[in-house]
């Protein structure tokens, strides 16, 4: 009996740790993208109502890998007008699942601010748009480290 309790008490304490494994690395991943939507953006939009809609843990070619799979979206902060043919780029730094290493299109808005509400790229303060996305960790000697995200919804019109 008393084995029976001591490894209960065990898997009891990796489950507990392996869920605040995963609510820093999914804390790790939403600072990070509401940053670089900031940053992108000069203020223009922000990154808000982050969610983490699944996880899993990959071993393969000797590593240990963590894909958190969230939800949020994309929100202007003021109104803004689309520059060209209003493309939102979201795309990743790095190909991880291919094991590219080129640097590919980092996160870009072009849009700038605007009140000129016959322009057909006008949008108002507050419009948003739901994004999904991935991201992506190995396991290191030194703790997880985050190696890349991709938002699913890269590289499309944002329509409001």
């Amino acid at each position: 009996m008393t084995r029976f309790i001591s490894l209960l008490g065990l898997c009891l304490c990796l489950a507990l740790c392996s869920c605040n494994t995963s609510e820093k690395l999914a804390a790790e991943v939403n600072t990070l993208i509401t940053n670089q939507v900031d940053s992108a953006s000069t203020g223009l939009f922000r990154f808000e109502d982050f969610g983490k809609v699944d996880g899993r843990e990959i071993t393969g070619d000797g590593a240990t890998r963590y894909e958190l799979m969230f939800k949020g979206f994309i929100a202007t902060n003021q109104s803004v007008c689309w520059k060209d043919d209003h493309i939102l780029k979201i795309v990743s730094k790095t190909d991880v699942l291919r094991g590219f290493t080129n640097t590919s299109y980092p996160l870009s808005f072009e849009v700038e601010a605007c009140e000129d509400k016959s322009n057909e790229n006008y949008y108002d303060k507050d419009m948003s748009a739901n994004v999904t996305g991935t991201a992506y960790f190995e396991k290191r000697d030194s703790g997880w480290v985050l190696l890349d995200y991709m938002l699913s919804d890269s590289s499309v019109k944002l329509k409001f």
